[in-house]
């Protein structure tokens, strides 16, 4: 009990891991029920957790705005349909099977209705890259754009949750089942918009290196209380070998 008291004193945050059901999948929760209905309840729920973990903490200095983007209620609801139409046609496992997933983290507080806290998504995709006339470097190391890969991507962390390994954890689940789910990969590949630097920090730290970017690539970005603009941006494709990762 006092070594707890210790651990919790000197790890404020240690109680908030405490209370988390680590990493389980969005088809766990659709074999356990296997009802449609119920199933694109959670593609919802997911959606919602995205929309504010993720769009409402995009840094936004270099568009213009303050450090981070500001939903108005009908920016939120138009970024949430938008973004639920996305996910059900990248993340639906009732229809695509192994070919995608989500690893989900859950807070436990509540059991009857446990929140997502992190997310991140995996799917077997083709990466299309730009054309070789565009003069971007390392073009030379895909012969074959056309072929499918495993991509992670929409990795997102509540705020609270933030700084705790989360992400990290995800990560390296993400290329554990990558490698158990298709043996013949040796590589994850996973897109990252290239002003996001905390995702860039991260995924660097994990051996990720960039082989191509995207220069005419959009974004969303709320700038004030009556406009959400497409603007222009930058996306980069990192790649990392994961033949040494043990599933």
């Amino acid at each position: 009990m006092i070594l707890l008291l210790l651990i919790s004193l000197l790890f404020p945050w240690s109680h908030a891991l405490s209370s988390l059901k680590f990493v389980s999948t969005l088809s766990d929760h659709y074999n356990q029920d296997p009802d449609f209905a119920r199933h694109t309840s959670e593609i919802r729920k997911l959606t919602t957790f995205f929309v504010k973990a993720f769009w409402e903490s995009k840094k936004i200095e270099h568009y213009g705005g303050d450090k981070t983007m500001k939903l108005t209620p009908e920016q939120q609801k138009y970024l949430e349909f938008r973004q639920f139409v996305d996910f059900m046609e990248r993340y639906d496992v009732s229809r695509l099977g192994k070919e995608s997933q989500v690893l989900l983290i859950r807070n436990d507080d509540d059991n009857n209705n446990p929140e997502i806290v992190a997310c991140a998504g995996i799917e077997f995709a083709t990466l299309q890259r730009p054309l070789p006339n565009n003069g971007l470097p390392f073009l030379e190391k895909h012969q074959d754009p056309g072929r499918a890969r495993p991509v992670m991507g929409d990795l997102a962390v509540s705020c609270s949750y933030r700084e705790k390994g989360l992400a990290k954890l995800l990560v390296e689940t993400a290329e554990a089942y990558v490698a158990k789910t298709w043996p013949d990969q040796t590589s994850c590949y996973l897109w990252v918009e290239q002003g996001n630097d905390a995702a860039l920090k991260l995924y660097r730290n994990s051996g990720y290196e960039i082989i191509w970017t995207e220069p005419d690539a959009i974004t969303y970005v709320s700038l004030d209380e009556e406009h959400l603009n497409r603007v222009p941006t930058t996306f980069v494709c990192m790649q990392k070998n994961i033949s040494t990762v043990i599933c």
